[in-house]
């Protein structure tokens, strides 16, 4: 988003003087250089040089083809929606991004942008380039529409250099769609359905699809050019599919086109490039943007030739990752945004980065470690990534150690929040992000009949990626432990101390969770940090609230994300206190600044701490309502008995879970019933109302759900959530 003067105001006021003059050298410096680089860029080619490959492509994955078989079917109606141009993305359903686009809207918000006409706006000096990549598309090929936010139908202009974008200004437009198609996740299924099809004419109609896809998207979007280059993060996204999708294919019958491997090695150098001229770092604060970043610039790195360039981002890149795992990822093994979903992102980027490490041949690894410093030359505003690593590079033992301990809490933090019914708990933004989408999660569609959904809240894969990296032999027949186990070769990495494992109650002090798994009741209550050292931009007001699942049936739920900025006031709509199931005063338990500024950063962060916790028991408190809030449980087998307490008057909300069914059997008793199961709240004081609320099980979606409502509390509320036939 572009700030304005406001907005730089706002955000200066709470600085110290000597951050803020640091902070204004350091925009300044970056405004200078971007000015040079925007000259730079509109008097010569963006794009790189193409090469004659020097010998044939030789990075080739050739995953287990019974796992490939079991998943065969789907990853075939994947491949060949894939294949023409069809892609369901956050929230948009099934549809061509092949113009024209028959737009849905979002909350009434359709524009009707005309295509641009792109040769003629393209800046003279990548003429001669675009004419190139346009004359390599196969005849007949149509061209994808990959400027358009196809929910709202408004489209960003080509032409435009990356850094002068704007985005978050209208309503209900969306800059997070076109950089999700942009991201290319699904030209891995193109990949995986030839791999494990026999018939050479399959394999052959994918990969002309792949390669169209590639060269369609190289001509649509000049490096530097457009909304799909002004986020580094989905970049380096793109370089990772791209690179994994065609040594997937180089494992197939007939490999990559000989005349579309010059290309594509340019493609990914272009990639590269960029990702080093504008790595997402600073000083003061790192998140998953710039994680995905060097776990991208690996994968471009692995799969070009061993030139010195390629080799000093491979050294690079290892190096920041070992270093990012110490500070984006918890001591828990929680990531550090405050999120759960977030943690399924970056914990991908970890795993599927650190196989790709592990099948290095240590020499290698070792000698792009100790060299990338002479070597690595970047061109962009961004800083340089010499400036990001001052400390000399630890040897590839330590970084694999490193990584080792790192993938372990990722796979034990995933399942443990894992509920009974597959999916996770939701704590904080989910924007449905993901690094490889290699087979999505489906759920049975209740309105749909037959048809099958996409599960946004499920981490099995996860799970079993990082199984196969650190148990090969344990690990699943699924497809991401056979790519994770094609990464990493014959090799894998276990943790030097491994940590205990623990039946019952599961506390994760540092991210803020504790979960109490039983058969009959199942909870878990949220109290914590709100992530990224402070800041919050990811973390929702969710202090005390809870998720209950009753007989594997969730019925108390998180109400999710919806979306973020097409519309800032649903966004804050679904972060807020009221949203959650807890107590609800006045005050939020955390600010944030008004306007765009806020939607992504708290200003005010309530204290909040857990004072009790056991097999049985637990008692948190926050003091975001000023007072302090608390709430204590008594957890059985087939009851939670809590109490609310707070110095005034206040409200508790129970958000319910889509298709529930909740009628008030007695005064002060609720039932409710949903997937035949039953769930019983009984309430000792105020006045409950049920409304309609809603839940949001992945960006861009958002369905009804009875929210019931706890008016009229001074003091104290007392309730117990029971099952049918529990004494309460």
């Amino acid at each position: 988003m572009r700030l304005t003067l406001l907005d730089y105001w706002r955000l200066a006021r709470g600085m110290p003087p000597d951050v803020l003059v640091q902070k204004a050298w350091w925009l300044l410096v970056r405004v200078v250089r971007a000015c040079a680089f925007r000259l730079h860029d509109r008097l010569w080619s963006s794009y790189g040089d193409i090469r004659r490959p020097e010998g044939a492509w030789t990075w080739a994955l050739r995953p287990d083809f019974q796992a490939l078989a079991a998943h065969g079917p789907a990853l075939g109606t994947l491949a060949r929606q894939a294949m023409d141009q069809q892609v369901d993305l956050l929230g948009s359903g099934l549809l061509r991004v092949v113009a024209p686009v028959r737009v849905p809207g979002v909350a009434g918000h359709v524009y009707s942008s005309p295509m641009s006409a792109s040769d003629g706006r393209t800046p003279w000096a990548n003429r001669h380039a675009v004419h190139r990549w346009t004359q390599a598309l196969s005849p007949g090929y149509e061209r994808m529409d990959w400027h358009l936010d196809f929910k709202s139908g408004f489209r960003w202009e080509a032409s435009v250099w990356y850094q002068d974008i704007v985005y978050g200004d209208r309503p209900g437009v969306d800059v997070k769609v076109p950089w999700e198609l942009s991201r290319c996740q699904h030209l891995p299924w193109i990949a995986l359905h030839a791999l494990a099809s026999s018939e050479i004419s399959v394999i052959v109609s994918a990969r002309q699809a792949f390669e169209d896809q590639v060269c369609d998207f190289m001509a649509a979007n000049p490096p530097r050019f457009g909304v799909n280059w002004c986020c580094t993060m989905d970049v380096a996204i793109r370089a990772a599919n791209w690179a994994l999708a065609g040594a997937l294919f180089q494992a197939t019958e007939a490999g990559l086109s000989p005349g579309f491997q010059a290309l594509w090695q340019a493609a990914l150098r272009d990639h590269g490039r960029h990702i080093v001229g504008n790595l997402e770092w600073s000083p003061g604060l790192r998140s998953n943007h710039y994680l995905a970043n060097i776990c991208g610039l690996l994968f471009a790195a692995r799969a070009l030739p061993a030139e010195p360039e390629a080799q000093a981002w491979l050294g690079f890149a290892a190096q920041a990752l070992w270093t990012e795992c110490e500070l984006q990822f918890l001591p828990d093994g929680a990531n550090f945004e405050g999120s759960t979903s977030y943690h399924r992102l970056s914990g991908e980027m970890v795993v599927f980065a650190a196989a790709l490490l592990v099948g290095l041949d240590p020499g290698v690894l070792e000698a792009a470690l100790q060299q990338w410093p002479r070597l690595l030359v970047a061109r962009g505003p961004g800083p340089h990534p010499a400036a990001c690593l001052p400390q000399p590079a630890p040897p590839a033992r330590l970084i694999l150690e490193r990584l080792a301990h790192c993938v372990a809490g990722i796979e034990r933090f995933s399942r443990a929040i894992t509920r009974p019914d597959g999916q996770v708990v939701q704590i904080g933004d989910n924007d449905s992000g993901r690094f490889f989408k290699l087979m999505p999660a489906w759920m049975p569609d209740t309105k749909a009949g037959a048809l099958r959904t996409e599960s946004h809240t499920d981490h099995r894969h996860l799970i079993e990626a990082a199984r196969a990296l650190l148990a090969p032999a344990a690990s699943p027949a699924s497809v991401d432990a056979a790519v994770i186990q094609a990464l990493c070769g014959a090799r894998s990495i276990a943790p030097t101390q491994q940590q205990p494992e623990t039946a019952g109650m599961v506390h994760f002090a540092d991210f803020g969770l504790t979960l109490y798994p039983g058969k009959a009741l199942w909870c878990a209550v949220r109290c914590g940090a709100v992530g990224q050292n402070g800041q919050g931009g990811h973390a929702h007001n969710d202090q005390l609230s809870l998720e209950v699942c009753s007989d594997g049936v969730a019925f108390i739920v998180d109400p999710g994300t919806y979306l973020y900025t097409p519309l800032p006031e649903e966004r804050n709509r679904f972060r807020a206190t009221a949203a959650h199931n807890t107590p609800v005063a006045e005050l939020e338990q955390n600010g944030w600044l008004p306007g765009r500024l806020g939607l992504f950063s708290l200003q005010r962060v309530g204290a909040c701490a857990v004072m009790e916790v056991g097999p049985r028991n637990w008692v948190g408190r926050h003091e975001g309502f000023g007072p302090p809030c608390e709430r204590r449980l008594v957890i059985g087998p087939e009851a939670l008995v809590g109490e609310d307490l707070f110095e005034g008057g206040f409200a508790v909300h129970w958000q319910w879970a889509p298709g529930t069914l909740l009628r008030e059997s007695q005064p002060g008793v609720w039932l409710a019933s949903r997937q035949g199961r039953s769930l019983q709240l009984r309430l000792d004081a105020g006045q409950a109302v049920l409304v309609e609320g809603a839940v949001s099980v992945g960006y861009g979606l958002s369905e009804p759900a009875p929210r019931l409502l706890v008016t009229g509390l001074r003091g104290r509320l007392g309730w117990c959530l029971s099952t049918p036939g529990s004494m309460g």
